[in-house]
């Protein structure tokens, strides 16, 4: 048996969240697991469903290959910027709330890359490049009823057909807890078409939203995702970028090999970061969810293991009510049942931690354990890389 250990003192963590998981999640892989959108084959039954009353003149297309010459391009987003304050409140305060964009075809077929397709990034990269050509509308989720002047802004002269278009969508998006609704309304022959629409939902509201289940439950799902969702766990696989529309770019980013787990949200991200900053690429965000047990942590670190791009595993646990004596039993069984041999770094601080260490030295097992955090990611990052602890 062989515990390898590091005890020198936590260090303060060394990075703030939002640009480190920006480097894990925004710039890297994109999200395979948890985000839940509509196939676009479905979007117009959808939309009959939820009672969208659209003018007959409007053309809900189920597909489009192409991107018109003309026409507005739209993002209805859970705005997670900051830098807004409250409509009508003097500047007095900033708020993180929903928000649409709107920019015509013509003006975004001069980026470079546009992710319009996947989560509207194209309209929010354009609206860092060249603000005033982005017409930009802050709300209140409270706000059932766009203003005129608000809705006048948005369709860049498209006419009230495009209007009710955006009241209809926004509607939606409100009361069935919409993440992100990208979207092209182009002039036709007989009035107006609604083209290349992504509606994605807060998968986690689902059990709120009859509506959602039929789309949520029939959707594929990675064999692994599933097992891990079904356990309780919240599993993100991050995987290379694919092309799902024609504004989407081809950019690809490498998967990461450092499979992580950590419980709390907070302490995953923070986990993420810190492989970041030590030169890997996590594989994954794994929060074990609300409470360790030896089952879940179990589940996560069998979930990890099955991913054949994770080439090292690493556990980062923070205890206060988190028993980390606890969490290490459940890594050990994971170890011996599944007979896993990838190299598995432990980092554990807190709540039963020195019983945690003691539990591992015991097992007859093979780990590599830490109560620093930075040396942990460290080591964990180096394991991947050479194949061994």
């Amino acid at each position: 048996m062989l515990l390898r250990t590091s005890t020198r003192a936590f260090p303060a963590l060394r990075c703030a969240t939002r640009p480190c998981v920006s480097s894990s999640i925004a710039t890297g892989a994109p999200l395979a697991a948890r985000d839940f959108h509509l196939e676009s084959k479905d979007i117009p039954k959808f939309l009959n469903e939820a009672g969208v009353s659209l003018p007959s003149s409007v053309k809900v297309e189920s597909s489009s290959s192409t991107t018109p010459a003309e026409g507005v391009a739209l993002l209805i987003s859970a705005d997670r910027d900051p830098q807004l304050t409250w409509p009508n409140d003097e500047g007095k305060g900033k708020f993180f709330g929903p928000s649409i964009l709107s920019a015509t075809v013509s003006s975004l077929s001069s980026l470079d890359s546009t992710y319009f397709g996947r989560g509207g990034l194209g309209l929010l990269n354009f609206r860092r490049q060249n603000p005033e050509a982005i017409a930009h509308a802050t709300l209140r989720s409270s706000t059932s009823t766009l203003p005129s002047s608000t809705l006048d802004s948005l369709v860049h002269g498209l006419g009230s057909e495009a209007r009710t278009v955006i009241q209809e969508l926004w509607k939606v998006f409100d009361t069935h807890e919409g993440l992100w609704f990208t979207f092209i309304l182009s002039p036709s022959s007989s009035g107006l078409s609604l083209l290349n629409s992504y509606l994605e939902f807060d998968d986690f509201s689902i059990r709120r939203q009859p509506i959602l289940q039929p789309y949520h439950t029939s959707r594929p799902r990675d064999p692994n995702t599933a097992r891990a969702e079904d356990g309780g766990l919240f599993y993100v696989k991050l995987s290379q970028i694919s092309s799902p529309t024609p504004l989407t770019s081809s950019r690809k980013e490498p998967e990461g090999n450092v499979g992580c787990f950590g419980y709390g949200a907070g302490n995953a991200m923070a986990t993420m970061d810190g492989l970041n900053i030590a030169g890997g690429r996590p594989a994954n965000f794994l929060d074990g969810g609300g409470g360790a047990n030896r089952t879940n942590a179990k589940l996560a670190v069998e979930t990890l293991n099955r991913d054949e791009a994770v080439k090292a595993i690493f556990v980062n646990t923070f205890g206060r009510i988190t028993r980390t004596d606890i969490v290490a039993q459940g890594i050990i069984n994971a170890a011996k049942e599944d007979k896993i041999t990838k190299p598995i770094v432990v980092r554990m601080k807190g709540t039963g931690s020195e019983d945690a260490k003691k539990t591992l030295e015991e097992s007859g097992l093979e780990f590599a354990f830490h109560d620093d955090f930075t040396a942990a990611a460290a080591h964990a990052v180096r394991a991947a890389n050479q194949g061994h602890l």
